[in-house]
């Protein structure tokens, strides 16, 4: 598995989504005059650019290949090719975005999955942006405070690994750029290094769940676990995605609102093959409770007051089966809630989140 992180000491790299989806046509139009017509080709056109980018900044690229870089360059050009090959798929698929709301996506960053159903998780699309309400996720950069607000996710075969299909998140913010890549089910579980904890535990519903921990007992949730912001941060994200893509399974959780991009594209606009359109998909559904204290508390590292007394137990999407002899399986979501005293969770009234 691949964790990079990158810091910029101004805002110049955080672009907004209008800037994001000019950068991606100016790719996708550079990758098509090049003749690249399928996944295969751009995802190939993509590593090509990074390694372009790779020799232009550090130097030529090594006769023996990737392997032979040291981990700090490899790290470099795994995070160009990452953000190159996300940025021509999106476009590919009309740039799509999913939104929701801070309620929606708390209970989704207090959910679960459990390993053994990992490989039945499907994206939506082979590349596609997830909006982060504003301030949900807070995070320091270099002593400023930032929050994470964006993040992309893409599936592919990697040049170095063509036999799994590995799964990227990209979490940016201003300043801040968190990525990691690798199997999903390293991703979910964080088996980055030989020292880190798997944390399969964390999907068992019967035992506490790590964001109601309180400061100093991390340790025994997570086996090892760092408890370092940005591991915190990237968890509830890749949580996030996680249930983002189970429920987009179900067409009653989402709407979708398709738009023209012409104005926001300029001159790459004329070079798509049919008008250019961008998709934004609002996922919601009833929320009963509201999550937003444990996950601020939680990437904060700080103690949460009356919560602390409480045990959280965590949300999780499982297949039912179902149909002719239970041959067929779908998708079914139990919300996260509180198991304590009744006076210290927030209730909400139900609403769309």
């Amino acid at each position: 598995m691949f964790r990079g992180t990158n810091f910029t000491e101004s805002n110049e790299s955080y672009r907004s989504i209008e800037g994001e989806m000019q950068i991606a046509a100016r790719l996708w139009t550079h990758f098509r005059d090049r003749g690249c017509r399928t996944r295969e080709d751009r995802s190939r056109a993509a590593w090509e650019f990074a390694t372009a980018i790779f020799e232009e900044k550090i130097g030529p690229m090594p006769r023996t290949g990737v392997t032979s870089l040291s981990t700090e360059q490899q790290g470099i050009w795994m995070m160009d090719g990452i953000v190159t090959d996300w940025y021509s798929e999106w476009a590919e698929h009309a740039f799509p975005r999913v939104q929701m709301s801070h309620s929606f996506a708390s209970m989704l960053m207090a959910t679960t999955v459990s390993p053994k159903e990992i490989e039945a998780v499907e994206a939506p699309w082979p590349a596609f942006a997830i909006e982060i309400p504003d301030k949900l996720l807070p995070i320091q950069a270099k002593g400023v405070d930032s929050c994470i607000t964006r993040a992309c996710v893409s599936t592919h075969f990697m040049p170095t690994s063509s036999q799994e299909r590995w799964w990227t998140i990209s979490m940016h913010g201003p300043r801040i750029e968190l990525h990691r890549a690798g199997t999903l089910l390293d991703i979910v579980t964080d088996k980055s290094s030989p020292d880190r904890g798997a944390l399969t535990h964390v999907f068992d519903p019967d035992r506490p769940d790590p964001l109601d921990a309180p400061v100093g007992d991390y340790e025994a949730f997570w086996e090892g676990y760092s408890g370092d912001q940005e591991d915190r941060v990237a968890l509830m994200v890749i949580r996030l995605m996680v249930g983002v893509c189970v429920m987009m399974t179900e067409r009653s959780n989402y709407q979708e609102r398709v738009t023209d991009v012409r104005k926001k594209l300029g001159v790459y606009a004329e070079r798509f093959t049919k008008e250019p359109e961008s998709r934004v998909y609002t996922l919601g559904k009833p929320v009963k409770i509201d999550f937003r204290q444990a996950v601020r508390a939680f990437v904060e590292g700080r103690s949460r007051g009356p919560m602390t007394v409480q045990r959280l137990v965590a949300g999780h999407h499982k297949r039912q089966p179902h149909g002719p002899g239970n041959s067929l399986r779908k998708w079914i979501f139990v919300e996260p809630y509180w198991q304590g005293p009744a006076e210290a969770p927030i209730v909400v009234r139900p609403h769309i989140g």
